[in-house]
């Protein structure tokens, strides 16, 4: 009988530690499965301030180049009134202009614009200098609106615009009673 009762109570303990040993993998279980759910939301986290912090970088650099586009236009003497220029001999000096300055800001391109048009276009992180390149629909719509907003305000205009996976962000900066003002404009590609 004792020796039943030392059986039984054996079982017992076991079924005991059987228990506890159970609830503790659910505890570490829940653990577990809060640290997820925790490091998601830290990495969510982190990747959204990330995300704007790329984009008030850019927004520097493009500020920084248009402002330094401006300036290079007007201490450079090339206007479009001077010495009586063809677009093309004003488009080919702007194109100088434009690729020198923005040749040590990477992965911008940039130019000017005349009466609505780009002039002196110039993306010298992948063209060579005088290169021709034709500024897609979207970018080019995004340049006008900035350059509407530049005009009203008298200040540097910027945009962020999403394309597809692309994020544009471009820069406008139009001086008063100067017919030519100066844009600058980067893709971010494949931003989301």
């Amino acid at each position: 009988m004792r020796e039943q009762r030392l059986l039984k109570g054996g079982r017992f303990m076991r079924f005991v530690g059987t228990l506890v040993a159970h609830r503790w993998q659910s505890w570490l279980l829940v653990t577990a499965l809060l640290s997820v759910i925790v490091t998601g939301v830290l990495v969510w986290d982190l990747t959204r301030s990330l995300k704007t912090v790329i984009i008030a970088e850019t927004n520097k650099s493009l500020a920084n180049a248009a402002t330094e586009l401006q300036q290079e236009l007007s201490e450079g003497g090339v206007s479009p009134d001077s010495q009586n220029r063809t677009r093309d001999e004003l488009d080919r000096a702007l194109k100088k202009t434009s690729y020198e300055t923005l040749r040590f800001y990477f992965d911008l391109e940039g130019g000017y614009l005349l009466d609505g048009e780009v002039i002196g276009h110039s993306f010298p992180t992948y063209t060579e200098p005088g290169s021709a390149l034709k500024q897609p629909q979207l970018e080019h719509e995004e340049v006008m609106a900035a350059l509407e907003q530049s005009l009203r305000t008298g200040g540097i205009a910027q945009r962020v615009k999403n394309d597809g996976p692309d994020l544009v962000v471009v820069s406008v900066l139009a001086k008063p009673n100067s017919p030519v003002a100066s844009w600058s404009l980067r893709r971010i590609l494949s931003y989301r």
